[in-house]
């Protein structure tokens, strides 16, 4: 099989085939936790046009909306019915399938060997399958991740002039889904602007960074504005403030490098991995 063709088929199996595992897993029910739940009386509330709020009518300050949106667009077409929601999730499946193993192909299509595709299509398809099983807005979130990870990998390499915006609305997007993790993404994003925007020294594509970040940063701020989501995630007792939300981003970060050790080295590696990619472009007046 020619590589252009690998680049259609694989991915296209990769989909189908976890699409199916999905189906197979999920034929006589799909799991609803407390999350869940939330994320469903929020679709509901939005398809019968009373707002993102409980049952109960009370807002929905906790999680961020987009992934109800998603859920409510397929309530209205099919009702509200487990098989619909079933089937939301398991499109998501689908795309991430398609997805994950077209920004595989991205990474390593100088290098492709011929059938070495087909592996990572069948890894991918069985992983997000068996990863992805409950009413979550990961299911969502793994869907936007792979293409702004693209996006920005074709942007740092110049492949195209409209990647920075499509990672930034990806980013956007991601920030709806996922306000735990959204920070990072926006971390990202504040990273990829920096390396490939401007002309001048580091101060000038940070100001160019910022300039375009802000705009995703102001739609998510309205949005939360309007949600009643200002204060933070509510926990028992209170609400998470912003210093602690800005900590749990640091930790995160250790943990990815030197798991429970890292905790607190989060910062300390930001800045290292800032330092390593700007500095000598800097020195090159780049």
């Amino acid at each position: 099989m020619s590589v252009p063709s690998q680049i259609y088929f694989w991915p296209a199996l990769a989909g189908i085939l976890a699409s199916l595992i999905y189906a197979l897993l999920h034929r006589t029910g799909i799991e609803v936790n407390a999350d869940g739940w939330a994320y469903w009386q929020g679709a509901q509330s939005i398809a019968d046009g009373t707002g993102y709020r409980y049952f109960s009518g009370d807002p929905i300050v906790a999680w961020p909306p987009l992934y109800s949106l998603y859920l409510s667009a397929w309530i209205k077409l099919g009702g509200s019915e487990a098989f619909v929601l079933i089937f939301a999730n398991g499109v998501l499946i689908f795309l991430q399938g398609v997805a994950w193993t077209l920004l595989c192909f991205l990474f390593v299509k100088d290098r492709l060997q011929p059938g070495a595709l087909k592996y990572v299509a069948v890894y991918i398809a069985l992983t997000v399958a068996l990863y992805e099983g409950a009413v979550l807005a990961h299911n969502l979130f793994y869907t936007i991740l792979p293409i702004f990870i693209g996006a920005s990998w074709m942007t740092i390499h110049h492949e195209g002039r409209r990647e920075p915006y499509i990672a930034l609305t990806c980013a956007l997007g991601i920030a709806l889904v996922e306000s735990h993790i959204s920070e990072v993404v926006y971390l990202a994003a504040t990273a990829v602007m920096v390396i490939v925007l401007g002309t001048g020294g580091l101060q000038n594509r940070m100001l160019s960074a910022l300039a375009i970040l802000a705009i995703p940063v102001v739609a998510l701020a309205l949005t939360a504005w309007g949600l009643g989501q200002l204060d933070g995630h509510p926990i028992e007792g209170g609400r998470f403030t912003l210093i602690q939300n800005l900590s749990q981003v640091a930790e995160g970060i250790g943990f990815f490098v030197l798991l429970e050790s890292g905790q607190n080295l989060g910062w300390l590696c930001a800045l290292v991995v800032f330092a390593v990619v700007n500095i000598p472009r800097q020195s090159r007046g780049l």
